[in-house]
C-alpha cells in the first residue's frame, strides 16, 4: 500500500479534501496505476463535489455502487460529444496502462469507448499533379531568370580570366 494513501487518508479526516486530492492526483500522474489510489481519489473528488472528475478516476477501477457509476456516465457525458478525445481528460500514465492491469468491467468501458472512436482514413496520395497555366508561367519565369544568372556568370568569369 503506497504512504500516500495514509497521508490522504489523514487529510480527508482532518477536512483537508483539495490537500488529499492533490496528493493522490501527483501521485497517479507520477507513478500510474494504483486502483486503490483512483478509488480514494474518486472519492475525494466525489466529497468535493467534482462529479465528472470522479468518475474519470472511478473509469479505471472496479465499480461497486450506484454513485460510482452515475460519476462515470456524467464523466462519459462531459466528454461525449468527442469520444475520440476522452484520453485528453486522464493523466498521461493512466493513459498507458497495460489492459491486463484494468479490472474486467473497466476493460469492458474502455472497449466501449474505443469502439465508439471514428477511424479516419489516411487522404489519398497524389501520385500526378496537373499543373495550372499559372504554374507553368511561374516555372518558365524562373527558367529564364536562372538562365540570365547562368549566362551573367559565364560572362563576368570570361572576362576576370581574360577570353575577351
Amino acid at each position: 500500500m503506497p504512504a500516500v494513501l495514509e497521508k490522504a487518508r489523514r487529510d480527508r479526516e482532518q477536512g483537508q479534501l483539495w490537500l488529499a486530492r492533490k496528493r493522490l492526483a501527483s501521485y497517479i500522474s507520477s507513478s500510474g496505476y494504483d486502483h486503490l489510489v483512483l478509488d480514494l481519489l474518486g472519492e475525494v473528488c466525489y466529497e468535493m463535489g467534482d462529479f465528472p472528475a470522479a468518475g474519470r478516476y472511478w473509469f479505471f477501477v472496479e465499480l461497486r455502487n450506484d454513485r460510482q457509476r452515475d460519476a462515470v456516465a456524467v464523466f462519459l457525458r462531459q466528454a461525449g460529444r468527442r469520444p475520440e478525445q476522452i484520453g485528453k481528460y486522464w493523466p498521461t500514465k493512466l493513459r498507458y496502462v497495460r489492459l491486463e492491469k484494468l479490472p474486467a468491467d473497466a476493460r469492458d468501458r474502455l472497449a466501449a469507448v474505443v469502439h465508439h472512436i471514428p477511424m479516419r482514413r489516411p487522404p489519398p496520395i497524389q501520385t500526378h499533379r496537373s499543373y495550372t497555366p499559372r504554374d507553368q508561367l511561374i516555372s518558365g519565369v524562373a527558367l529564364l531568370v536562372a538562365l540570365f544568372f547562368l549566362y551573367c556568370f559565364s560572362v563576368g568569369f570570361a572576362h576576370v580570366i581574360g577570353l575577351k
